[in-house]
């Protein structure tokens, strides 16, 4: 991490993929793949703004400071801190060729769509605080996210497809209804969580 922030003076944040250390149930992995999906090992190198990962980043100390971090009762301070990092004009960088691996806790069937109601509710407070152009249509017309795991699950497995990862599309394939379950209460997390301010606006709109 030092050598890449000394090569490039501008990066603010570099993150390295994620790889999943509890690997003793179908569900564990599913509900790892399905959080951390944009940091798996099988992603290419890119700088991005909304996506560094608090579990595997290093940040400037100086940058981070400025960065307003915001600790919430749910899922979603890091997309915060790299949302405003990149509004003030910094470098963030994701390199897959180095990995951290993740301690997953263990679960069952309903602390899974648990944890992904919870990481759906997040989701939603966060783009409640800041504007990302492609996604604010879901908090102004939150009915529309209950067709997001059509997109989001199978874009999964074509990018196991894609980048030659065939051990994860093998078992994309072999758990594909648990991807679709996981995701579909990521959904209703969502969908509850800013169904509740659009409620809260209605009520200030009417008195």
């Amino acid at each position: 991490a030092l050598k890449l922030f000394e090569k490039d003076t501008a990066l603010a944040g570099l993150s390295f993929a994620i790889e999943n250390y509890s690997k003793s149930s179908a569900i564990e992995t599913v509900d790892f793949m399905l959080e951390h999906y944009y940091w798996l090992p099988c992603q290419r190198r890119r700088t991005f703004a909304n996506f560094l990962s608090l579990y595997s980043s290093f940040y400037k100390k100086k940058e981070f400071i400025t960065a307003d971090y915001e600790e919430l009762d749910t899922y979603g301070e890091d997309i915060i801190v790299n949302f405003n990092l990149s509004e003030k004009g910094y470098k963030l960088l994701f390199e897959p060729s180095n990995k951290v691996t993740h301690i997953n806790i263990k679960k069952n069937f309903y602390s899974f769509i648990n944890h992904q109601l919870k990481i759906g509710i997040g989701a939603a407070v966060v783009r409640k605080k800041i504007h990302i152009p492609y996604q604010s249509i879901f908090v102004k017309f939150p009915l529309l996210i209950l067709i997001t795991p059509l997109y989001v699950v199978p874009r999964m497995g074509l990018t196991y497809l894609v980048r030659d990862d065939f051990k994860n599309f093998s078992f994309f394939l072999r758990h594909l209804y648990l991807f679709f379950i996981g995701n579909f209460f990521w959904a209703l997390g969502f969908l509850k969580e800013a169904t509740v301010k659009n409620e809260i606006l209605r009520n200030n709109t009417c008195s």
